[in-house]
Order: C-alpha cells, then structure tokens, then sequence
C-alpha cells in the first residue's frame, strides 16, 4: 500500500516538515492507542504528527484487536501544493481511513464540517487509482473536542453521498477504532 500512495502522491517534499527521511510520512504502528496532533491548528505548513497520550492531541486512534496499522501524513508533507486535502490516511490490513481534523467551537462545526467534506473527497479522488485491497474505506471528519450535538440532516445526506459516490463511509468524531 505505501508504493502505490507514494507513486501517486509522492514522497516528502516539505522542508518545514519534521521527517528527517523522505520515508518517514509513514509511520507503521503496533500500539493499541495512537494520538495524532494536528500543528496546522496553529501553522499552516507543518503536517500532523503522533505525539503520546500525556501530550495536547486532537484526534485518537484505538486498536482494538492490536493489528499493525500504519499512519501517513497528507498535508504538508506528502501534499505540499495550495490544493484541497485531508490531514492525514490510517490503514491496516482490513480498513483504510481519509482523517481531516478540525479544530471549532460549537457554532462554526457546520462551516467547517463543508470545508472537511471538501478536503476529504479531494482526497479521495486524488487517490482513486488506489487499489484497497478489499479493505473497508472511511472518510473521517475529526473534530478536536467532543461536543454533543444532534445529527443534522445534512450530515446524513453527506453521508449517503459519500457512500453512493465514492463508496467511502462518512463518519465524524474525535476517535476511530481499528479492528
């Protein structure tokens, strides 16, 4: 899976970026919990990154059965040109997960949920050569902190969309679970 997102992607190309290696914008993981900080919350050329549990994060990632996963960073290091993209791209054996992560309070979630919609499908139609294997494919709007809210009905239509169009399930929260 990583040589053909890297053959349509490429590698690392940001000097600003904290790879020390081209190859470094994958990550293979064993844990059974992984925190990602989005620094683009506060700069907008520095990609996400894996920081521990005792640290600030925005999104997290539980391994429920302990299978390897790997964790590559889109924005700001494989993806360093001015066009739409999500933050990052989680994936095992079985699932394969697009993550854009947003950062709002209560009243700005539908504004950013459309622009994540947005970053998300340009994702996935920059990579819809990518063969997955059989793997279950997930869109993910993450939002930073949990806010209770009740589902709209345009989150569901995006949801149906998604899946209609790209055959992608549309999920949001701050936490996916890997099996």
């Amino acid at each position: 899976m990583k040589d053909s997102i890297t053959n349509i992607l490429g590698n690392c190309s940001n000097s600003k970026c904290n790879c020390k290696l081209k190859s470094e914008a994958f990550i293979e993981l064993f844990e059974n919990m992984a925190f990602i900080f989005d620094d683009k919350l506060d700069s907008e050329m520095t990609p996400c990154y894996l920081v521990s549990e005792s640290e600030k994060y925005h999104f997290k990632v539980t391994n429920l059965n302990t299978v390897p996963f790997s964790f590559v960073k889109v924005d700001a290091c494989l993806v360093t040109d001015h066009s739409t993209r999500c933050d990052c791209i989680i994936y095992s054996e079985k699932e394969f997960y697009f993550i854009e992560i947003k950062d709002v309070k209560k009243n700005g979630r539908s504004l950013a949920k459309k622009h994540a919609y947005k970053q998300l499908e340009s994702t996935i139609l920059r990579l819809k050569e990518l063969n997955f294997q059989n793997r279950s494919v997930f869109a993910v709007v993450g939002f930073s902190k949990p806010i209770m809210q009740v589902v709209s009905c345009s989150s569901n239509i995006q949801k149906v969309r998604f899946r209609d169009v790209y055959n992608v399930s549309l999920l949001e929260g701050q936490e996916i679970r890997i099996n």
